[in-house]
């Protein structure tokens, strides 16, 4: 699998015609548009921006054309955010930089759907009633504007987390060429800092002591820095402890099964770590037993 894998990427890194190649291809087969996508970010990380535009430019033609068949704008959104996002990596080496990047890139790009493609978001919203009603859901009451003002602010989650996983597949290919080993030290690393945790803190009371849907619907996208920033630790617990992958799948399991109680279990432990720092605590503790 890790040679398919090393494999698939020193194919794209050959060359532009490769590069392009695979995007389009790729861009072209349903369910698999995330793979141009990271693949895009991929050759900014590694050649610069530049080649990236052009690729980017490449890529752009089959997702217009699902655009034209949708239309529905969020894979074009979210490659121009990805393509955003791997700049800021590129220039600042920072993930907690790039987690802030794609709060700010998720809110510009749910509000182009909002302003731009508001008969494809009227659409979804009847799909969402249908899907409701289908399923016996009660459903919220809630009028067709604070509905609306739902969507968008989940729309902007779920753009925030495409761009986010696009970035760190490009990321983890280009460890396995280049750097063995580099991106786990990075994702494991991955920590809030305290400043950035105040301010989505802050923010978040702000928008619901507003009491309008308009502003509130960002509260759900804060929480994205936080969610990443928990499973780094996550992750770091098990790999320090070196426990086997299979405690990585059972977590995953219970977060996406139990997502309603884990996730604000997991935004609370990124604040906590942001603040006390969790790992530094379990590594002193563990030098003073040693002692």
């Amino acid at each position: 699998m890790g040679a398919s894998i090393r494999a698939f990427a020193e194919f794209v890194m050959r060359g532009r015609l490769q590069a392009a190649g695979v995007c389009i291809v790729c861009g072209i087969v349903p369910f698999v548009h995330w793979v141009a996508i990271a693949v895009v970010a991929l050759v900014v990380l590694r050649k610069g921006p530049l080649e990236g535009a052009l690729l980017m430019l490449w890529t752009c033609l089959p997702l217009a054309a699902w655009l034209m068949i949708g239309p529905d704008p969020s894979l074009l959104l979210v490659l121009v955010g990805t393509f955003g996002l791997a700049l800021v990596l590129r220039t600042t080496l920072s993930w907690e930089w790039v987690l802030a990047g794609a709060v700010a890139f998720a809110v510009v790009s749910a509000l182009v759907i909002e302003y731009f493609a508001g008969g494809w978001l009227g659409e979804t919203m009847a799909l969402y009633a249908k899907f409701m009603k289908s399923t016996g859901t009660r459903q919220p009451d809630l009028t067709d504007e604070q509905l609306r003002h739902l969507l968008v602010g989940l729309l902007g989650m779920g753009q925030a987390y495409a761009m986010i996983v696009s970035l760190v597949l490009a990321r983890w290919w280009q460890s396995q060429l280049y750097n063995p080993g580099g991106f786990r030290r990075e994702f494991h690393s991955l920590r809030l800092p305290p400043a950035m945790s105040w301010v989505l803190v802050g923010s978040t009371v702000l928008l619901f002591a507003l009491g309008d849907p308009k502003y509130a619907r960002w509260i759900p996208l804060l929480t994205v820095p936080m969610i990443v920033s928990a499973i780094g630790l996550v992750h770091w617990i098990v790999a320090k402890n070196k426990l086997s992958g299979n405690w990585l799948v059972v977590f995953y399991v219970l977060f996406f099964g139990l997502i309603q109680v884990i996730y604000p279990v997991m935004a609370s432990l990124a604040l906590i770590d942001s603040w006390i720092d969790v790992r530094k605590r379990i590594e002193s503790g563990e030098h003073e037993d040693e002692v």
